[in-house]
C-alpha cells in the first residue's frame, strides 16, 4: 500500500462524506464513514506502527499535483 494513495483516498472520502451530510443522508453516508475510518486506521498503521518497513523513497507521488487541480474548481 502507498501511504500517499491512502491519504488521497482519505481526502476524497472526507469530501464525499461532507457532501453526503449536506445533500442527503442515506446508507452510503454510513458506508463512507466506515470506509473513511478504515482508511484513517491504515494511514495510522503505516505512519506509526509499521514505520520501520515503510519505504518513503519509493512512495514519491506528488500529492500537490493531484489535489491542487481539484481546489481550483
Amino acid at each position: 500500500l502507498s501511504l500517499k494513495s491512502q491519504e488521497l483516498t482519505a481526502i476524497f472520502l472526507a469530501v464525499r462524506l461532507y457532501c453526503s451530510f449536506v445533500m442527503e443522508y442515506d446508507i452510503h453516508t454510513l458506508l463512507d464513514t466506515a470506509t473513511l475510518g478504515t482508511t484513517l486506521w491504515v494511514i495510522y498503521m503505516i505512519r506509526f506502527k509499521l514505520k520501520s518497513s515503510y519505504m518513503g523513497a519509493k512512495d514519491n507521488l506528488a500529492i500537490y499535483y493531484v489535489v491542487s487541480p481539484l481546489s481550483s474548481m
